[in-house]
């Protein structure tokens, strides 16, 4: 079961918005393990009603914002939260002291507080959201992290081939099936096709990643943050102390993936690739302090 939490300052517009049309794509899509809840950072339980001209936006879509009052954030309900969504980069700025970096996320192109307006800036305000929403759903629901299995294991020695030039082979891969501290997981959308994968080895608490790899058609789609969100979930449940990886210098993307995800550089391996020889860049992430 994933769990989204909206947060919001006010927790009476975009907050309630983004929940109940997120529940709608949800059902559309016929997904029903995804919890979705919402709160304000600055309001009580139960004490503010949503703007009339929210529950007339949503009426406009069909959707029913039932009997909706305001929810305080806890602090349980930041961390149980797998996704914690902002309509803003200043909320997920203000929530950096209370979740780890790679839950947080901001709806894509930002959704700005409307104020006041008319019903005309209410029915654009929805507007704006369900396609952030849409977006959303792409990048962190319709995507799963499972544990590889020898179903996986073709496709992944096939996208091994295509992101790097001495690739896992498919018996290399067989054989990590066996290794107990082995943490490997496939990526599969809703068609249940693989299309990616992350791999590493959990020695003793200190865990050591191995290869991130996607479909190169599914680039810049959020699977690598989907995998590596659900291996830092595992090795946080399982007590590990870090996990510790090595990547290209020239690697910018790979680089700027994994400091989303929390993890800092901390070295560096001279001429560790080869063909072309490179630097490798050392990056941890702490997990216990």
């Amino acid at each position: 079961m994933l769990n989204f939490l909206f947060v919001t300052a006010g927790d009476v517009c975009r907050g309630p918005m983004c929940a109940v049309m997120f529940r709608d794509v949800l059902d559309r899509y016929g997904v029903t393990d995804v919890e979705v809840r919402h709160a304000g950072m600055k309001v009580k339980t139960g004490g503010d009603l949503p703007l009339p001209a929210v529950a007339a936006a949503l009426g406009r879509r069909g959707l029913d914002i039932g009997d909706y009052r305001s929810v305080a954030l806890t602090d349980e309900m930041l961390e149980e939260a797998n996704f914690i969504i902002c309509p803003t980069e200043g909320i997920v700025s203000s929530l950096t002291y209370a979740a780890e970096s790679s839950r947080l996320f901001c709806l894509r192109g930002g959704v700005a507080e409307p104020g006041f307006g008319s019903e005309k800036t209410y029915d654009r305000l929805a507007y704006e959201i369900e396609n952030c929403l849409l977006d959303l759903f792409q990048r962190r629901v319709e995507v799963r992290a499972v544990p590889m299995t020898m179903e996986h294991i073709p496709r992944i020695a096939e996208i091994e081939k295509a992101c790097f030039k001495k690739p896992w082979t498919e018996q290399m891969l067989i054989d990590e099936l066996d290794v107990p501290g082995a943490r490997f997981f496939a990526a599969v959308d809703s068609k249940g096709e693989t299309v990616g994968y992350v791999g590493a080895n959990n020695n003793a608490g200190e865990v050591y990643l191995g290869d991130v790899a996607v479909l190169p058609s599914r680039a810049s789609t959020g699977v690598g943050t989907v995998l590596l969100n659900k291996l830092i979930t595992v090795c946080i449940a399982e007590g590990a102390e870090f996990i510790s990886l090595e990547v290209r210098k020239s690697n910018l993307a790979g680089r700027r993936l994994y400091e989303r995800c929390g993890f800092r550089e901390v070295g560096k391996r001279p001429e560790f690739y080869s063909q072309p020889t490179e630097d490798a860049i050392v990056m941890t992430k702490r997990l216990k302090w």
